[in-house]
């Protein structure tokens, strides 16, 4: 159901417009898209570190954003999260992004980055004449398939292997930590991992490598990745969100990667150019973040970053994916803070886009019939054939979220204590968010079949 619309059906039964925006917040998954954080050890040590005052800055408004919306589903880091790709400064970034899940309730495990050219230990990339000269010889070749093949050629031979992966050593060992390693294997030359939306369906996360041709001078067009990393199977109730460092005009085959991804990734997330901006396109939307941390000598210096809201609306005619972005800049003005930057929004600030959907049925894990099989036998010996054993199929939370919300507080509160879905932990959050943790709890514990009870009896019981 639209926004308008379903603004407007509340209003004729004079349900409170607060009631929705929850509808709306628990249904949807909450991504954080961060880029560019630069992390550094400064040498000097003179001082209030300016930087890690920007990143405080956004670990704060990034907790007001989850108030408001509900805890992180997950974080997108696109690239550059260390400014010299040392091992001192992925501490220093571990440290962060540990606190920031705390404080934003998003698992660990829901944390997904990429290297951008400053994950590149520079270091070691001096050392190699070899690897400067692979790089030379697939830049230069005549076309992009005579390219992919130069690079794929070296990465399946042992030696090479390791030589273009060296530079990223320290960003693979950090990125250990969040299961985020890029090496030339079938799983990890390109990865992809699966968050579950509202109807059951999943997002899946692609996560690219631009940065394995980075060198000590990049330019535009001067990067590579290859249709192994790229390449797309389209799959039922699968939508793919891909995201990489660099946008796709810093790469060689940047036309041909636009090509599939616009086709069939319904979001593209990329950093490096230090400049927030959303492209809307019939398929899908691009969103280019601003950096966490940019170097403060570069014009209109604003750290920024993106909050994602994504659920999928069945009107019982049309599947509808619904991808909100609240898009936020950092203005010096007073009072220093970050906010939403202009252009064609919603009265909150946010942008949206909608995109149709094939349909999709979600399926059972549980078969919804099941008659019990045997082995033919005599007829004195045959027992007693039990009746089919009829499975209920647990309903999904986004078909319970309007009654539950039609029902009066007090019923809710009911419901909420008999199904045991209070925490002490929860006295510190508004009302509206009391409810949508109590229901993302009934989810998670496989109660929304009682839930689906209760409130059928509250109804009945003229509650």
């Amino acid at each position: 159901m639209h926004t308008t619309r379903a603004l407007s059906i509340l209003k004729e039964m004079r349900i409170p417009v607060t009631y929705l925006m929850l509808i709306f917040q628990i249904m949807a998954l909450n991504i954080a898209h961060l880029s560019d954080i630069h992390f550094s050890c400064d040498s000097d040590q003179i001082g209030h570190n300016p930087n890690e005052y920007m990143r405080n800055e956004l670990v704060r408004d990034l907790v007001k954003q989850t108030n408001k919306y509900g805890g992180l589903h997950a974080i997108i880091i696109s690239g550059d999260i260390a400014y010299g790709g040392k091992v001192e400064e992925y501490k220093l970034a571990n440290d962060w992004i540990q606190q920031l899940c705390a404080k934003t309730d998003c698992p660990i495990t829901n944390v997904f980055i990429c290297p951008g050219n400053h994950d590149i230990d520079h270091d070691v990339l001096k050392k190699s004449r070899m690897l400067e000269d692979a790089h030379k010889i697939i830049r230069s070749a005549s076309n992009n398939e005579q390219r992919n093949a130069e690079l794929i050629n070296r990465l399946q031979e042992p030696n090479y292997k390791k030589l273009f992966y060296e530079p990223l050593g320290n960003y693979n060992d950090f990125a250990k930590n969040y299961n985020s390693c890029f090496f030339a294997n079938r799983e990890n030359y390109a990865w992809s991992r699966d968050l579950e939306l509202n109807d059951g369906s999943i997002l899946r996360i692609r996560g690219l490598n631009s940065a394995i041709l980075s060198g000590q001078k990049d330019n535009k067009e001067s990067l590579f990745l290859g249709r192994q990393a790229w390449s797309i199977n389209q799959e039922d109730g699968v939508e793919y969100l891909a995201f990489s460092h660099h946008p796709p005009i810093w790469l060689l085959d940047g036309n041909d990667m636009l090509n599939e991804l616009n086709d069939r990734a319904r979001i593209q997330l990329y950093g490096h150019e230090h400049s927030a901006r959303i492209e809307r396109l019939q398929e899908t939307i691009k969103l280019y973040a601003g950096a966490v941390n940019p170097h403060r000598d570069q014009s209109n210096w604003s750290p920024g970053y993106n909050f994602l809201q994504i659920s999928v609306h069945n009107d019982g005619h049309n599947r509808i994916m619904k991808v909100k972005v609240h898009a936020l800049e950092w203005q010096d003005k007073s009072p220093a803070q970050f906010k939403v930057y202009a252009g064609n929004s919603n009265d909150d600030g946010s942008h949206e886009v909608d995109f149709k959907l094939s349909p999709w049925t979600a399926k059972s894990s549980i078969p919804e019939e099941s008659t019990p099989t045997h082995s033919p036998i005599s007829p004195n010996d045959q027992p007693r054939v039990a009746d089919p054993i009829i499975f209920a199929k647990e309903p999904s939370l986004d078909k319970l979220l309007f009654p539950f919300m039609y029902l009066d507080r007090q019923q809710q509160k009911e419901i909420i204590e008999q199904l045991n879905l209070k925490d002490d932990m929860d006295n510190e959050l508004t009302e509206l968010l009391k409810l949508n943790t109590a229901l993302q709890r009934a989810k998670e514990r496989g109660q929304l079949t009682q839930l689906e009870e209760l409130i059928k009896r509250m109804n009945v019981n003229g509650h």
